[in-house]
């Protein structure tokens, strides 16, 4: 039974992504004086965050290491950014000047904002404790406040120690 859950909601999950994917809105204008028409085409962008915890999922027969608990598909435009998109479908918390929670983000240490906290996700909790950020399933190497958006990504986070 837990099995044909996760097969159902990874079915869902996939052809949510290729509706997005198959989708454009289209906006045709056009001028009464003369010949000219303007048309103009926007197509829907989305990408995928995960938040990955560590231990066995309790809904599957299984044994795991880490699963992904949350995966969520967030449509974007030009003008939005990662970090800001994350704060609308999350809690998130940055680290303020002295390492704790602050859930504005307003500190920027002078390498960007650090995230100390998102979703289930607590950084704070645990002794040398971080979150990692990935892009595709590789390290990133910008913070959340600086990866650009491109359309079909993937960004997981897990909590890690060092």
């Amino acid at each position: 039974m837990k099995a044909l859950k996760r097969i159902v909601l990874g079915s869902l999950l996939f052809l949510t992504l290729v509706l997005f994917g198959a989708c454009d809105l289209k906006t045709t204008t056009s001028s009464t004086e003369g010949s000219n028409q303007v048309s103009t085409t926007a197509e829907i962008k989305s990408f995928t965050v995960q938040i990955i915890v560590t231990g066995d999922d309790p809904e599957t027969t299984e044994v795991e290491t880490e699963y992904i608990s949350v995966s969520k598909v967030i449509v974007f435009n030009e003008t939005d950014n990662l970090l800001e998109l994350l704060r609308e479908n999350f809690v998130v918390y940055c680290a303020d000047a002295n390492g704790q929670k602050d859930e504005t983000c307003s500190y920027n240490g002078g390498f960007g904002r650090y995230l100390v906290g998102i979703d289930v996700l607590d950084a704070t909790s645990v002794t040398n404790g971080y979150i990692s950020f990935y892009i595709d399933g590789n390290y990133a190497m910008s913070g959340v406040d600086a990866t650009p958006l491109e359309d079909g990504k993937v960004f997981s986070f897990k909590l890690e120690t060092y």
